[in-house]
């Protein structure tokens, strides 16, 4: 390579030429300029139709007008920057349940003497519905005195009117009302009085139905008596306000308030599972006490109870009692065997124990106690029927007579936890 007059090395170099502009390559230019023209035009009037600006209607709520008295519209201003900012944080933030914002704006809120005489109201209208379906039944025991003179004793119970059908009703009360009466009288709520007598009784329920006819009424006596409304218990939780009427305190037409302190789902009670809620309330067992729910519906009813101690009183749910007291109304009486038991568990059966119903205890009077079934036995079946649960034993048992012979059978545990099968012959008893 030759080197130039200053002593500097020269490198090859190449001068790039481009191609030479012909009329083909100028009309495509062209073409692909208006056809780029059209395409971003119509993406133009696209955005300008559809899309809201800061005008449109979805932010209408970022504009301020002032109308005056008259009606005319005044001139509208801007909201400032600071609330439109706002506004989209807002929008932008996660919304809060509306179960806190509630809990929130009650724990919050000042109560005044309005707010406590509107509450007291409330329950005042609630009590009020409730009492159309509450009545006193009147217990008369008849006796003779030293002379041989006529003596009658009238104790007062109370009852609530399950069903009205034209002038006869059906009330729902204690078995204590009746047990020892040689007649009954109903004082309905509008201080009418008719005779009654008994339909169908559960000892082991303490329930009682009685009826009152209309041929044995004036005309007109149940003008203003209204049955019970049925409330929906598988709703009830811990902190729900309740009602107990009828005689709480000890005498007919009484009346608590109180909260629901604790919920059995499954309690134990004879031949069946119920739920029982406990209740900070006076109750009188004997007497009756109904419990209703915050809208006046009938929920349960007080039942004598060795468990309820720190906890209020017992309430049986009345929709585990519904078949009962559906048979009472009927007249018929109620299939009792009288065990007390639960699910055998996943845990019982690893220990080697069969699938049914474990005996937890056994009523002394009752045809499973004659027969020798006891604690620890595990039920498998109530006559041809198989019962893997409670509930099962239950429906089973309640498909059968009163009077009518069953047989049971039994898995019991002898020497090592070893599980031998047995059958036990019985007669059907009532509750």
């Amino acid at each position: 390579m030759a080197e130039n007059g200053k002593g500097k090395k020269r490198f090859i170099t190449e001068k790039v030429v481009g191609r030479p502009i012909t009329g083909k390559h100028a009309a495509k230019c062209l073409l692909l300029s208006v056809l780029c023209g059209l395409l971003f035009g119509a993406a133009a009037v696209f955005a300008m139709r559809y899309i809201p600006g800061p005008g449109s209607e979805e932010q209408k709520g970022d504009v301020v007008e002032n109308t005056d008295i008259s009606g005319n519209e005044a001139e509208t201003e801007e909201a400032p920057e600071e609330t439109l900012k706002g506004t989209l944080e807002v929008e932008t933030e996660e919304t809060e349940p509306i179960e806190d914002i509630v809990r929130t704006e009650v724990e919050n809120h000042e109560y005044s003497s309005r707010d406590f005489e509107s509450i007291i109201a409330n329950i005042s209208a609630i009590t009020s519905e409730i009492g159309k379906s509450t009545v006193t039944v009147r217990s008369v025991s008849s006796d003779r005195g030293w002379f041989n003179d006529p003596i009658d004793t009238v104790d007062n119970y109370a009852g609530i009117v399950l069903s009205k059908a034209g002038e006869t009703a059906d009330i729902l009360t204690t078995e204590s009302a009746v047990i020892n009466a040689d007649s009954l009288e109903i004082v309905f709520p509008n201080e009418t009085v008719a005779p009654a007598h008994i339909v169908g009784t559960s000892h082991y329920d303490n329930l009682s139905v009685i009826r009152v006819e209309g041929s044995e009424m004036a005309e007109g006596a149940l003008e203003g008596v209204e049955p019970v409304k049925q409330g929906n218990v598988s709703v009830a939780r811990p902190g729900d306000f309740v009602i107990a009427a009828g005689a709480p305190f000890g005498m007919t037409e009484s009346y608590d308030f109180s909260f629901i302190n604790y919920v059995y789902e499954e309690a134990p009670v004879p031949d069946r599972e119920i739920k029982k809620m406990y209740v900070d309330i006076s109750s009188d067992t004997r007497l009756g006490t109904f419990i209703f729910d915050d809208s006046g519906k009938f929920i349960g009813y007080a039942q004598p109870a060795d468990d309820s101690a720190g906890f209020g009183s017992a309430v049986a749910s009345a929709a585990d009692y519904l078949d009962v007291i559906e048979k009472l109304s009927e007249g018929s009486s109620v299939p009792f065997i009288g065990i007390e038991g639960r699910d055998v568990s996943s845990e019982m059966q690893m220990s080697g124990m069969p699938v049914g119903v474990y005996v937890t205890g056994v009523m002394t009077d009752s045809p499973a106690y004659a027969a020798g079934i006891r604690r620890g036995d595990v039920i498998t079946a109530v006559g041809a029927t198989e019962c893997s649960t409670v509930s099962g034993y239950s429906a089973a048992l309640s498909n059968l007579a009163c009077e009518s012979p069953v047989r049971l059978t039994v898995w019991r545990a002898g020497v090592g936890n070893e599980y031998t099968r047995m059958e036990f012959d019985m007669v059907v008893g009532a509750r």
